[in-house]
């Protein structure tokens, strides 16, 4: 690998107005290195690589007054960069001279037809425009790759495509946003965790694991080093009372003759000065003591989703239900989950997972067929998208009966959330906040029925981390959407369910 870096960030900062985005970021790209930027949504990951992009473009000095720090980009680095979303802009391009000399055996491998090459950008789906940014990066020629989530509505074989893109392009650097952590267990070499509350940047060595390992052993030794300043500085204010008790005992004392208080007036007078250092030492050494703040990332913890009484022993059937949306058709679909059952439905973008979930929760109805739901079900739903809104945190638990909210106010806390943020809207709270509410709502419930609909798209680390570790004790039933090869490769004994 070469000893010069395509690409140097140092000190980064940036704030818009009052608000400050990033605050202290800094790391290199060589060539060959797949690097992975990594951190809770809204942290200012996006905001960072456009950054570097338009500082390679010549226009960062102009669009961002309050830009900090330095980027230096090598005279040899050709950057391609790739957003979220195909800009807007291009929404009248018809596809095939947006992605140039497509080659059609590129289409079949994504699963796309051939007529999309006469479709305008504007009318294709998430998943279309995800796979037609797949093919316009394979066509790009740069030694510097900057993708913004480039697996966001990618089925399977859209995830294959791009590894495939990574895998051929030696000596070829990437900058990945992405929350398929199997990619980043696959190919990061270097990944750059953006802390939320500090917004500065942290290092580490790839792959994914070794990432989480090392990240998890950090907060461990700051926790470590802050109960350590706890503990002495509680035995400081102890070593403090007793020394003040014992001045006081000594400017007391019991009651004297005059001969008394003659003879020991000048002992009173040293032992009195020397009881009045030692107070004032005590109190310098609590002033001298280094302050150590309590550290924002929470520890990992251990909690066993409950469940109240178990439903009966049917929970859903599904008798040849078929599902017409415009002129695409789902079904006929047979499916019969019992008690316990494991479940995991797969499909590609826009196979109707999603809407089969809505279905057996009775949200939607079925263009024909049978749905049964059976008896005492107790469902813990955790949607595809946030369904938290500006309501006061601390009414929605008010929701909840006597025991449920002082289960859920101990398992808030035990997720880093505090009576302070109890008291925040659902907007107000940090996306971390956001996703652990969401679990932390699903397991107050006691649910005998786990539905999760895709959640690793909105589950922090910290969350996805206790979800996959309490779903292997949790007895009831689980149905799971997921295309997260990485959480499913974590979940033993499902059964699978092919849309």
């Amino acid at each position: 690998m070469s000893k010069n870096p395509l690409i140097s960030c140092s000190h980064i900062s940036y704030s818009i107005k009052d608000h400050e985005i990033l605050r202290d970021i800094s790391f290199s790209v060589f060539p060959g290195e797949v690097i992975a930027l990594v951190g809770p949504n809204g942290v200012g990951k996006s905001t960072l690589l456009k950054i570097i992009a338009q500082k390679y473009s010549g226009e960062v000095d102009a669009i961002y007054d309050s830009f900090g720090g330095k980027i230096e980009i090598s005279p040899k680095s050709i950057i391609s960069y790739f957003p979220q979303e195909i800009p807007i802009i291009h929404k009248e391009v018809i596809v095939k001279e947006y992605v140039k000399a497509i080659e059609i055996k590129s289409l079949e491998k994504l699963g796309l037809n051939k007529d999309i090459l006469e479709k305008r950008i504007g009318d294709l789906s998430g998943g279309e425009k995800s796979k037609i940014n797949l093919l316009k990066i394979k066509m790009t020629e740069a030694n510097i790759y900057i993708l913004d989530e480039p697996t966001n509505n990618l089925d399977s074989r859209g995830i294959e495509y791009l590894e495939s893109i990574i895998k051929d392009s030696k000596n070829k650097a990437f900058i990945i946003i992405s929350h398929d952590r199997q990619l980043l267990e696959n190919f990061a070499d270097k990944i750059v965790d953006i802390d939320w509350h500090t917004r500065n940047s942290y290092i580490y060595p790839g792959p994914f694991s070794t990432y989480m390992g090392l990240r998890k052993q950090r907060i461990e030794n700051e926790w470590q080093r802050y109960n350590e300043y706890l503990n002495k500085k509680d035995s400081l204010k102890h070593a403090l009372q007793e020394k003040k008790q014992w001045s006081e005992k000594g400017e007391k004392g019991p009651k004297k003759t005059d001969n008394d208080k003659m003879a020991a007036g000048n002992m009173k007078d040293w032992s009195g000065k020397i009881l009045g250092r030692s107070v004032k030492n005590a109190q310098k050494k609590i002033e001298e003591l280094e302050v150590v703040e309590r550290p924002k990332e929470i520890l990992s913890i251990s909690y066993p989703i409950p469940m109240d009484d178990r439903s009966g022993d049917l929970v859903f059937e599904l008798k040849n239900v078929e599902i017409k949306r415009g002129t695409k058709n789902i079904g006929p679909i047979s499916l019969k989950i019992q008690f316990g059952d494991r479940l995991i439905i797969l499909g590609n973008n826009g196979s109707g997972k999603t809407t089969l979930i809505k279905i057996m929760l009775n949200k939607l109805t079925p263009s024909n067929g049978e749905v049964h739901a059976g008896s005492r079900i107790n469902i813990g739903y955790l949607p595809q998208e946030s369904e938290l809104n500006d309501d006061l945190i601390i009414d929605m638990i008010k929701d909840l009966d006597q025991d449920k909210e002082t289960d859920f106010r101990k398992l808030l806390n035990n997720f880093g959330i505090t009576k302070e943020e109890m008291k925040k809207s659902g907007e107000e709270l940090s996306p971390g906040e956001r996703s652990r509410f969401a679990l932390a709502s699903i397991i107050a419930r006691r649910p005998n029925c786990l539905i999760l609909d895709e959640p690793t798209n909105h589950l922090d680390i910290f969350a996805l981390d206790f979800l996959e570790e309490a779903l292997k004790t949790y007895n009831g039933t689980v149905i799971i959407i997921s295309h997260d090869r990485y959480f499913l490769n974590k979940l033993g004994g499902y059964k699978i369910f092919n849309l």
